[in-house]
């Protein structure tokens, strides 16, 4: 077991051994980049710089938010994650506190409590993202670019239409702050049933951003160079950016390396490599 585990640990060191060289080899490429960017000041389209990577700085404008058709709920936001959740139980046997896979569901209700203790567990799909449309400038954000802006917290009770909540035909309950749409009526749940949740960005007409991205027929894409961050509250210069660039390309460099080390350190010892050096030495 240990010699696997030292393989393991070997291909390790070996898979962040190359991740902390390619840092190395690209930690100058996003300041490179950057330094033919194009730093738009009016949030102007400029069809001259059609195909190429622009920085813009300005509030970002929510024109339409989005609305899920499925629940038939708009949420205040230009985009939201939607996170849905499938119920599954598991049964434990009392008696020997480990997963029953053979259920007796034959018993009585009172026997079948004694026996048996459940546990509820909500299973996560990937998330799903919605999009109505916003704007920096005369400049269109495709979805892509916004997905960093997106919080941690579920969208708030506050942050619906009541009359569509009212109308909505998937139920709402509340966890502490958080609301939860569901198929099926919450107080009577079943195995199979799902429940939604939505996280998006907060909607502040005041805040400026900073939006490094490429400009393809007015909008505003993803950059293609891996420079990192490309959306960043406030405004940034070019210095501001390429040092920040630089920053994340040090950050990577000494994390991939902690890492390599590390694994090299346990597959010696799991090669029992230390062993074998302090026998020589006595």
């Amino acid at each position: 077991m240990d010699k696997v585990l030292g393989v393991v640990f070997a291909l390790l060191f070996v898979l962040n051994a190359f991740l902390m060289g390619r840092s190395i080899a690209t930690s100058g490429n996003g300041q490179e980049v950057l330094a033919d960017a194009v730093f738009i000041e009016n949030g102007e389209v400029d069809e001259a710089n059609e195909g190429k990577l622009v920085v813009v700085t300005g509030p970002i404008q929510t024109t339409d938010e989005a609305y899920d058709d499925v629940t038939e709920l708009t949420l205040e936001s230009a985009l939201a994650a939607k996170h849905t959740e499938t119920l599954s139980y598991d049964y434990i046997d009392k008696e020997t506190n480990k997963k029953a896979y053979d259920v007796d569901h034959g018993l009585s209700t009172m026997d079948f409590n004694n026996k048996y203790r459940v546990e509820e567990n909500w299973t996560p799909e990937p998330d799903e993202y919605i999009y109505g449309a916003a704007w920096i400038g005369d400049f269109y954000i495709t979805q892509e670019v916004l997905i960093p802006l997106i919080g941690t917290k579920e969208l708030s009770v506050e942050t619906f239409w009541q009359d569509e909540l009212d109308e909505s035909p998937y139920w709402y309950y509340f966890e502490g702050d958080d609301i939860y749409f569901s198929s099926a009526d919450p107080d009577n749940f079943k195995e199979g049933d799902q429940r939604i949740s939505y996280r998006g960005i907060s909607e502040n007409d005041d805040t400026v951003y900073t939006i490094v991205g490429m400009q393809r027929d007015g909008e505003l894409y993803r950059p293609d160079a891996d420079l990192g961050e490309w959306i960043h509250e406030g405004v940034k210069s070019r210095s501001d950016l390429e040092g920040g660039t630089a920053k994340n390309a040090v950050m990577a460099i000494v994390f991939f390396g902690v890492l390599a080390v590390l694994f090299l350190v346990l597959a010696l010892w799991k090669f029992e490599v230390f062993e074998k050096l302090s026998a020589k030495k006595v």
